[in-house]
């Protein structure tokens, strides 16, 4: 299996706080327990339906008031 690989070849004053912030979650990944965080896509999805709802709402109301 091939693994995707990216190389960065121009550095900037940002790579070294990615490269230190990539070896602290890699170090300390586990221990974080990174991988019993809830899926950030059904938070965004329940936020977005929420949203629509109201606006929803806001139009019936406001059609019905007037």
């Amino acid at each position: 299996m091939k693994e995707n690989i990216v190389t960065i070849k121009d550095r900037d004053e940002w790579s070294n706080l990615a490269d230190f912030m990539a070896n602290m979650i890699a170090k300390y990944g586990a221990q974080i327990g990174l991988d019993t965080l809830p899926d950030p896509e059904k938070f965004l999805l329940r936020k977005r339906l929420k949203g629509l709802y109201f606006a929803f709402i806001r139009s019936k109301y406001k059609r019905y008031n007037d």
